[in-house]
């Protein structure tokens, strides 16, 4: 399966990514985010978890709810970041406002040295350069990187319609695609873990 990538970085007016009774309703149900995902809840106890484009912090938060040790979460927007933080108060997470964008070339100084699951989730196709970018983010993983794209292999125009085989370049960062299957709507969710 191969997807076409198309830049859209802002959603549509009035849409959110997630649904939280009493506070605001997005565009995809909880269970619709954790589609795909549900190996990593049972691994969850005890694990350091970085969620790259964390939105909101639902999936951080139900990371923490099965157990997480922490949760630490960068996103771009921030009145997302705001949202995550009020979200997950009393927790142990934390939140930042991050130029994902420029993340490869620059890692911010708040990443801790390696993270137990590093959460890819419907952001790294969305970069000038996804590769570079789960490249970096894989270097931040002791264990796991999960991800979640439109599809396994990316062709992007902005960068001459070269292919970006998400499998490959995980592999060549030292990791083994131990689950696949379908994420919402249609997307692929591949969780990797670390040979």
């Amino acid at each position: 399966m191969t997807c076409i990538v198309k830049r859209d970085m802002a959603d549509p007016p009035g849409k959110g990514w997630f649904e939280i009774d009493g506070r605001q309703r997005g565009d995809r149900t909880l269970a619709e985010q954790m589609q795909g995902l549900e190996p990593l809840l049972a691994e969850a106890p005890g694990r350091s978890v970085l969620d790259l484009g964390c939105a909101e912090g639902l999936i951080a938060l139900e990371m923490l709810k099965a157990g997480a040790a922490l949760a630490h979460g960068a996103e771009a927007v921030p009145t997302r970041v705001a949202a995550a933080c009020d979200l997950c108060a009393g927790w142990p997470a934390v939140f930042f406002v991050a130029e994902l964008e420029i993340f490869a070339a620059a890692p911010p100084d708040w990443l801790l040295p390696a993270y137990d699951t590093v959460l890819l989730l419907s952001i790294a196709h969305k970069f000038q350069d996804p590769e570079a970018f789960i490249r970096a983010a894989a270097r931040l993983a002791a264990e796991t990187v999960a991800i979640r794209l439109p599809a396994p292999v990316l062709i992007d125009p902005r960068s001459g319609r070269r292919p970006v085989d998400v499998p490959a370049v995980l592999a060549a960062e030292g990791f083994t695609l131990w689950h696949e299957g379908p994420g919402p709507r249609g997307e692929w969710a591949g969780l990797f873990r670390r040979t």
